[in-house]
């Protein structure tokens, strides 16, 4: 009780409460800004296979975490995507969200889903045929389709319609964990997404302007100037 008593009154001395903020938020900016440099590694890692910018992934990560989950955990998932090279730009998006909703509910690893969605990169329809007996999205008329790509040497639109038949699949079977979970474990993903959330607004600190964002604030002003409103 007396060390307990002498915590708490060291709590509420302002000047330990200051350095713990500042510390926090030094903290924060740290991570935020971290996030920008794993993206240029990540590009430069595969040459850029995915053939986007480093603001590119950090605008499409704001989307994702607006909409799936946290900003944080889909720039840490598109930015091992983007050193695999596994996914291009038009389907890393999609890859990368199946691949969140797996591992948020309870299913593998994103490192796992990345290592798939690759295979599928690397050889489309001899992966499709791997991998259909645990996820079970190869229907006859697909496999035909990407057989037939392969068979003219278009093995990037082949494996493109593959990953895009596994990213649905992938999102589908997340659903379907998400909906048999038990109550104490929709609790526990509750409590977890909140304190992500919590941490991921504190990070918000150091991750720099995207490019939307900039778009937005100089489309802002324009218009300020045209209606009078500035």
């Amino acid at each position: 009780a007396k060390a307990l008593g002498g915590y708490v009154l060291v709590l509420m001395n302002p000047l330990p409460l200051a350095a713990a903020a500042v510390g926090g938020v030094a903290a924060a900016y740290y991570l935020g800004s971290k996030e920008s440099d794993e993206f240029r590694k990540s590009l430069a890692l595969s040459g850029n296979q995915v053939g986007l910018t480093v603001g590119g992934l950090a605008d499409m990560a704001k989307n994702m975490g607006a909409v799936s989950g946290t900003t944080g955990a889909a720039a840490s998932a598109l930015a091992t995507f983007a050193a695999s090279g596994a996914v291009g730009a038009a389907g890393i998006q999609k890859a990368t969200e199946a691949a969140i909703a797996l591992e948020k509910y309870g299913g593998q690893a994103v490192a796992e889903t990345v290592k798939q969605f690759k295979s599928l990169g690397d050889d489309p329809l001899k992966a499709s045929v791997r991998l259909n007996d645990s996820v079970n999205f190869l229907t006859t008329s697909l496999y035909e389709q990407i057989r037939a790509l392969e068979e003219q040497g278009r093995t990037i639109e082949a494996a493109a319609l593959a990953q895009d038949a596994f990213a649905n699949a992938a999102k589908s079977n997340a659903g379907e964990i998400q909906a048999n979970l038990g109550t104490v474990e929709r609790g526990w993903i509750g409590i977890k997404s909140a304190i992500l959330e919590a941490v991921d607004a504190a990070k918000g600190i150091g991750r720099p302007e995207t490019i939307g964002a900039q778009i937005a604030a100089k489309q802002a002003l324009i218009n300020s100037y045209r209606y009078g409103t500035a």
